[in-house]
């Protein structure tokens, strides 16, 4: 790591590179960005031609639960409900 730097130059950082590079695309807390973001994915998988069928899971089921509850809790697909696998050896 180098030297820390102060305000000013992370203020100048911050509208050059990385307002030019990285667009803010969730507004709320980081607890939320987990689940949000699966819901967003198998929303729209069926529009890219393809549907997940299983939900390799960390332990978290917010995420899970999310999906799970799209649709009115019918899931992303009215017609095939989604399995939970576990990933056992996640560091």
């Amino acid at each position: 790591m180098g030297k820390k730097k102060g305000k000013a130059s992370f203020d100048e950082w911050h509208q050059t590179v990385h307002s030019e590079k990285c667009q803010r695309n969730f507004t709320g807390l980081s607890g939320a960005m987990e689940p949000e973001g699966a819901v967003r994915m198998w929303q729209r998988s069926e529009a890219n031609g393809y549907r997940y069928v299983t939900f390799l899971s960390d332990g978290d089921s917010s995420s899970f639960k999310a999906v799970c509850n799209m649709n009115n809790g019918t899931g992303p697909y009215t017609n095939h409900t989604v399995v939970k696998e576990e990933c056992v050896n996640h560091v």
